[in-house]
């Protein structure tokens, strides 16, 4: 029977070298992930199937909305930067219920910057409606649709109360 051995000698700065390697790896890849860096395109709601999040631009801001139905007056859109909060109280919990019945969860940008976009829908009756948008680096992560009243009811894009 035959056995073989073999010995590995790593010298101490080797040895330091890739730990700093690896430590530093490990580093940028949680950043890119706890900062959202990887943020999904497109998110998912049963009624209507996947749909596109990108809003970079006017064209894909149109296109997001056409996904519901909507129709956005763009030359009186006003825009506002905002903390989503690190801690969610209980209306803060019910809202982002209501970012999950359309496929979105603000529970996962806790404490980052984002920029509200609220723009007038265009409709063919009186009513004025608004649609509001959370956005963080061009793509939408949050959002409603309202009439701008104090006690009417936020829907989620496809008109629905969560």
């Amino acid at each position: 029977m035959y056995m073989f051995a073999a010995s590995f000698k790593m010298n101490k700065l080797a040895a330091v070298t890739f730990l700093c390697s690896f430590t530093v790896l490990f580093a940028i890849i949680w950043i890119f992930f706890a900062f959202g860096v990887f943020q999904p395109e497109t998110a998912q709601v049963e009624n209507l199937g996947k749909y596109s999040l990108k809003v970079s631009d006017k064209e894909e801001t149109t296109a997001f909305f056409r996904q519901f139905g909507l129709n956005v007056d763009f030359t009186n859109c006003v825009q506002r930067e905002i903390i989503i909060p690190e801690k969610f109280d209980s209306l803060y919990e019910e809202y982002n219920n209501l970012q999950k019945s359309q496929g979105l969860d603000l529970s996962k940008y806790k404490g980052q910057n984002a920029q509200q976009r609220i723009y007038p829908i265009i409709t063919d009756n009186r009513q004025e409606y608004y649609a509001v948008l959370i956005v963080i680096r061009d793509k939408v992560v949050g959002g409603h649709l309202n009439t701008g009243g104090i006690d009417e009811p936020l829907l989620n894009f496809l008109g629905d109360k969560a």
